[in-house]
Order: C-alpha cells, then structure tokens, then sequence
C-alpha cells in the first residue's frame, strides 16, 4: 500500500480531489447528510399520507357497508320465509300426489299414462306438422282447387244471371244443410236447440257473404273503369303531344362502320357529324344525290319508310339540336375532313345583318332542322368533305345541297 501510494505524487492526488468537487459543486450534488434528511422525511410523509388515505376510505365506505349488510339480511329472511313456505307446499304437494297415485287402480294408472303418451304424441305431430308445411300447403291446395274452382263457378253463373250467382252461396249450404241433417240428425237437432249456431248460419252469414261478394264486385268494377279511363287519358295524352323518341345516330346495327369521325370547321364555328338519321319525309329533306330531282314530286307523295343517313352540323355552344341536316345520302356517312380554308360567299349573296335572324329562326321551325336556310350567318363559308361508304360529296355551310358528287371510285368500301 504504501508502495502504490509512493507511486502518485501528492499534488496529483490533490488535483483529483479538486476535480471531484468541482464537478459535484456544479451538478448540484447535496452532501449526504441533507440526502439522508430529505429521504427520512419522504418516508414520514409518505406514512401519513397512507394513514389519512386509510382513514378517508373507512370514512366513506363505512354507510355503504352497513347498507349493504342491512339489505342482504331483509333478502335473506325474505328468501328464508318464501322459500321455506314453498319448499314445505311442494313437499306437501308431491305427498298428496303419491299418495292418490298408490290409492289408484291398474286401468287409471294406465289410463293416466295413455292421455301422457297421447300428449306427448299430439306434441310430437304438431312439431312434424309445423316441420313439414302441411297446414300452409293444405291452405295452398284448397286456394288453388276448392276456392278458385267456387269461384270460377260464381263467375261462370254470374255470366248467366247475377240473381242466380248471388243465390248460389245460399243453394249450397241449403244442399250442405240437408245432407248434415240425413247423415246426423242428432247433431243438427242439437245446434238448432241448444245453440245460436242455426241463427247464425242461416241469416248473418249469408248475409254477410252476400255483402262481401257485392263489395267485391264492385270494387272490381271500379278499378276496370279506372284502368279504362287513364288508358284512354294516355292515348288522348299521346295523341296530343304526339312525341315520338328517335335515334339521332345511327348505331351498330344501322351503319356497317367501326369509326365514325367528326370535325370542327376551320373556324370553330360548325361541328360537322357524320352517321346521322333523318326522321323526316323525302320532301323536306334536301337531296344530295344528282337523280333525286327526277322523283321529287314521288318523293313529296309519300313518307320515307324508316329514317334516310345524314350529316349533322351543331353550331358552337348549341348542341341541344343540330343547326343543320344533310340528309339524302344513299350510304351511312362516316368521315368528315373540312377544308383549313375560308372561302368568300357565291357572288350576289347577301350577308344578313345581326337583326334579321327572328324570320329565319320562325321559318326554321316551321320547316324543320333538315331545311333550314342556306344563308349561314357568317361572312364567308367553310367548305368540307363527307366520306360516305361509296361516295365522297362536297359541301359548304352556305347551300344545304352538295357542291360535287364523286361515286364509284372504288369496288370496295371507302376508309379515310
């Protein structure tokens, strides 16, 4: 030992001591004298803060217990005289019961287990019963048999006389009547003696039944007028409006074509469609093949058997209904390419001014969308081609008719 400590100089010990203090000065170290006086007055707090918690819970729940304890004493003596007095009935019961069973003969004794065995049975029949459905279907069988054929019987009757349908419920019980009085006498002596049943079958409920059927058959009667009378307000509602659903387009089915491609013109004014129907007469509709002016006035006499293929323009922000109607063509149209050119009107064309547009608009509806007027209201005209399935035709948005008409350029169907 005294060789170790010869090893460290004094001043370095010294040094350490130092260092050891500074670093406890400044992490606040206590001495352990005030360590020990703070933890021996934790455990002092710490007891009474214990014993004042103790004495708080006895406090409190010192009512509670002592009610508790009253209320399981009342039930106990209520349980003890209740369940005493039923325990000593039962007990005088099952006595009384085996006794009058021991003084019973063998023919009783087997008399009481036949009626046990027969409500066990009648248990067991009715859970079978209930299991199998026979009640809802034996009330199925009668609905569909029994009752549908009386009532196929009155209707039948009614057809001939209605005095003699409204007689027929009371035919048959007079029938069922008589054929209970031969086959029972005694029974129907008794109900018309000793019963108010006779009363009841012979007045009120015939009575009743006749009253009900009345209802019925007029009810009935009622619904058919009523059914009658809003077919008839349909058709008159029909006639009136006279609003037919049309296919504006053609589908699948119509054009044998799996494109079909519109266009904007050159100006964004117009959006030309193809693959339309026109619903109109051959007369209104504005004829784009060269032969057509010959059967114009056949055309006129006569109604288009089914819609004819068109081309739809919609003017911009209007697509509520076409502006215009091409129709006429021969072919399903399926391409539109228009020109990127804007083309002056034909020579002597008057520009409409922004006021003249109300005649136009009446002649319009008057006409129709396929015959509206061939002044468009611009400046100048756009010129595009409609590519049917064995032409391609020249239009411009100034006259309805085509320009040119170019047929037969290829054996097969034409694609863009």
């Amino acid at each position: 030992m005294e060789t170790a400590m010869e090893a460290y100089p004094p001043n370095i010990i010294d040094e350490a001591v130092g260092k050891v203090s500074e670093v406890s000065a400044y992490l606040q170290i206590p001495p352990w004298e005030t360590y020990s006086a703070a933890l021996s007055q934790f455990s002092t707090d710490a007891w009474a803060w214990a014993q004042s918690s103790y004495h708080l819970t006895v406090l409190t729940l010192t009512p509670v217990l002592i009610l508790g304890t009253v209320l399981v004493r009342v039930l106990y003596s209520v349980f003890m005289a209740v369940g005493g007095r039923t325990l000593q009935h039962a007990y005088a019961q099952a006595a009384w019961f085996v006794q009058v069973q021991r003084s019973l003969s063998p023919a009783a004794v087997m008399a009481e287990l036949a009626a046990l065995a027969t409500v066990a049975g009648l248990y067991l029949l009715r859970r079978h019963i209930r299991k199998r459905r026979y009640v809802p279907r034996l009330r199925r069988w009668m609905r569909r048999h029994v009752v549908r054929r009386y009532q196929n019987a009155v209707r039948a009757v009614g057809r001939t006389s209605v005095l003699l349908a409204l007689a027929l419920p009371h035919l048959l019980y007079a029938v069922g009547v008589t054929a209970v009085h031969f086959a029972a006498p005694a029974v129907t002596r008794y109900l018309a003696l000793h019963t108010p049943a006779i009363g009841v079958l012979t007045t009120w409920m015939p009575l009743v039944r006749t009253i009900l059927l009345l209802h019925r058959w007029t009810m009935k009667k009622k619904r058919l007028d009523d059914a009658e009378s809003n077919k008839e307000k349909e058709k008159e509602k029909e006639k009136s409006t006279n609003i037919r659903r049309q296919h504006l387009f053609g589908d699948e089915s119509t054009i044998e074509s799996f494109f079909r491609r519109l266009s904007w013109t050159a100006d964004g004014a117009y959006l030309i469609c193809p693959s339309a129907l026109w619903h109109g007469d051959k007369a209104k509709a504005p004829s784009s093949s060269p032969a057509a002016g010959e059967n114009a006035d056949d055309a006129a006499a006569e109604q288009q058997q089914g819609p004819s293929y068109a081309t739809c323009l919609f003017a911009r922000h209007h697509f509520d209904q076409p502006c215009r109607v091409l129709a006429g063509l021969e072919k399903p149209s399926v391409v539109v390419r228009p020109n990127p050119v804007l083309f002056r009107l034909p020579p002597g064309a008057a520009v409409p001014e922004a006021g003249d547009g109300d005649d136009e608009e009446d002649t319009e509806e008057e006409k129709g969308p396929a015959s509206t007027s061939t002044t468009a209201r611009l400046p100048y005209r756009s010129i595009f081609a409609v590519l049917t399935l064995d032409s391609v035709l020249i239009y411009d948005t100034y006259h309805s008719n085509p320009l040119c008409l170019a047929r037969g350029l290829h054996y097969a169907n034409l694609t863009d």
